[in-house]
């Protein structure tokens, strides 16, 4: 959640961090995939994370624009809907998803296809109104983080993205 801060947004807040609430467990339906996006037992490293969602997937998550590659913390992708959300995509492969929240963060866990995830809202203690980070297993010491930040939104809408992002890409994921 470190590297996503840096990555995401500028905020800065003061105060005591502390626990909102408990850890919460979650489950998500399978997927809709087609036929020609199938995970690969691959490492993260050979993926290109700005060839993970097509022009089709960028048009059903509010309309993301061209993607722009980052080298912030690993290799990462960032799309913006003009006026409404960016979201970004990390691929991580120096930590996996038990150190991805900070301490006191709501965590979510989950799963996609069988697959671990792990999700962080934001919350207005920490100053991430607005944002929701979903982390996807891809092995003991590598994760692919999404990152989600409404330009104007809830962190509820943050984080219906971020799903709905992660149910778009994880079939494209190397099996963990």
């Amino acid at each position: 959640a470190t590297a996503l801060a840096l990555t995401a947004c500028t905020q800065s807040s003061s105060g005591t961090p502390a626990p909102t609430q408990d850890t919460a467990a979650a489950t998500t339906a399978p997927a809709k995939t087609s036929t020609s996006s199938t995970a690969s037992s691959s490492s993260i490293t050979d993926l290109d994370p700005c060839a993970l969602l097509t022009a089709d997937e960028r048009s059903q998550l509010n309309g993301l624009g061209e993607p722009r590659p980052q080298t912030i913390g690993g290799k990462s992708c960032n799309w913006t809907a003009s006026g409404s959300h960016t979201v970004a995509v990390n691929l991580d492969d120096k930590f996996g998803l038990d150190v991805l929240a900070e301490p006191g963060e709501e965590v979510v866990d989950f799963t996609i296809n069988g697959r671990q995830a792990k999700k962080i809202p934001g919350n207005e203690q920490a100053g991430t109104n607005g944002m929701c980070d979903v982390g996807l297993d891809t092995g003991p010491n590598s994760r692919v983080l999404i990152v989600v930040t409404m330009i104007s939104g809830t962190t509820e809408q943050a984080c219906q993205f971020a799903d709905q992002t992660a149910q778009l890409i994880e079939p494209k994921l190397p099996k963990s």
